[in-house]
């Protein structure tokens, strides 16, 4: 089932059947917290794996996906070799109800939290919110706005980290002649092909064939098997460059 990460709605209405279906298990990405965590508290949480997020303090079978907050801070310490020379660093978050999202934004504000020897702030962070895909004019109002503030103007911003998957996306709005560096997720095509131009620098995968392919490992294993599985598999967080790509399968988004 494939619903619109930006509109529980759309989650209600393909997932309302499966109380009634009785599956061996459910293999689910909460995008939508707060309509992932009403589903999971419906059906038998321990038939439910949960891939590329968590629900805190939800009992469900496992879940398979990478630290959230040692990505973001992963991705801080790579803008901070990126960009030697200080100025501005961008986050951008597209939606506000996945708890992932904001665990990667919390770790990427954690590595930056570090104090130098002289007691100011290492880096000026600025954070953007995005309502979802359809919410561009945003970004656009922000490189226009806040973000051309200063003598530099957008000059001055060295930096973007993209929480998710649409680091292509931020490329494209870009003003002409600004170039900050840029770290995302997810290798889906559009991604890649700005890897390989160079308009973005690091791509964070998260490996989506292995964590399917993991999670119906687990169910075997706990429904047909009646072996004990782990509360938590970690999954590795894969640095992919230009310079790499071409080892690394794309995901279909």
């Amino acid at each position: 089932l494939f619903y619109d990460r930006f509109d529980p709605a759309s989650f209600e209405r393909l997932t309302a059947g499966l109380m009634h279906q009785s599956p061996d298990g459910v293999i689910l990405a909460p995008s939508i917290e707060t309509a992932a965590r009403g589903l999971v508290e419906r059906i038998d949480p321990r038939m439910v794996v949960l891939i590329d997020g968590d629900l805190p303090d939800v009992g469900v079978l496992t879940t398979i996906s990478q630290d959230s907050i040692e990505s973001g801070l992963l991705a801080g310490k790579l803008l901070d070799l990126l960009c030697p020379n200080g100025g501005r660093l961008l986050s951008v978050t597209v939606g506000v109800d996945d708890h992932h999202l904001q665990l990667r934004r919390k770790g990427f504000e954690r590595y930056f939290a570090a104090i130098d020897e002289e007691g100011t702030p290492k880096r000026l962070l600025e954070h953007l919110v995005i309502a979802d895909t359809r919410d561009w004019a945003s970004l656009d109002a922000w490189f226009a706005g806040p973000g051309a503030a200063g003598p530099e103007g957008l000059e001055s911003v060295a930096g973007i980290f993209v929480t998710n998957a649409a680091a292509h996306e931020v490329v494209a709005r870009l003003p002409a002649a600004v170039l900050p560096r840029i770290v995302g997720y997810d290798l889906i095509p559009e991604n890649a092909r700005a890897l390989q131009e160079g308009t973005v620098d690091f791509i964070i995968n998260q490996q989506p064939e292995n964590q399917g392919y993991q999670a119906l490992v687990a169910i075997h294993r706990a429904r047909v098997m009646g072996e004990p599985v782990s509360d938590v598999i970690r999954m590795p967080i894969d640095i992919v460059m230009r310079e790499n790509l071409d080892f690394h399968p794309l995901s279909t988004g």
